[in-house]
């Protein structure tokens, strides 16, 4: 990644970072009609350009409302994309290390393309964060967070409180 998109994606991190905010923004609704039919119509989406079934779990306790995780039982690999509870952010992982203590994301394992996730995602009014700039150390604005242990992006908007 070039440095000027590196910057143009921690500026949209951090547009959306909230000095009071842990869980979710203020007037975030995580029934808002318009974001549950855009993720329902990127899903149908996502499963044909895949080829593989997907469901959605909801959660709680976390700065991401849930994740869209591969159902099949005889894939050869697994898709999690999580969907922040700020600015409409989504992240995709493939596996996690619990060596390195952290989601990777295998696209050269996978039926598609980064700027295709990157774009598919775009039509449906999200926007992808690639997991290099998710695992740089937070520096927003929330003073809290930023006294927290190896405290990344990724923490803010797609992890577990």
């Amino acid at each position: 990644m070039k440095e000027h998109e590196r910057k143009q994606y921690l500026d949209l991190l951090r547009k959306y970072d909230d000095y009071n905010c842990f869980e979710f923004p203020k007037d975030f609704d995580r029934y808002d009609r318009s974001q549950l039919e855009d993720r329902k119509s990127f899903t149908l989406a996502f499963e044909k350009l895949t080829n593989l079934s997907f469901k959605f779990t909801p959660v709680q306790d976390a700065s991401h409302y849930g994740s869209l995780v591969n159902k099949d039982a005889n894939h050869s690999f697994f898709i999690s994309l999580r969907f922040s509870s700020f600015g409409r952010l989504v992240a995709l992982t493939t596996r996690y290390s619990s060596e390195d203590r952290r989601f990777f994301a295998d696209f050269q394992r996978l039926p598609f393309t980064e700027n295709e996730i990157a774009n598919l995602l775009g039509q449906h009014n999200f926007r992808y964060v690639p997991l290099d700039v998710l695992y740089l150390p937070y520096d927003g604005v929330n003073t809290n967070l930023k006294n927290l242990y190896d405290y990344y992006w990724w923490n803010r908007y797609f992890d577990y409180i």
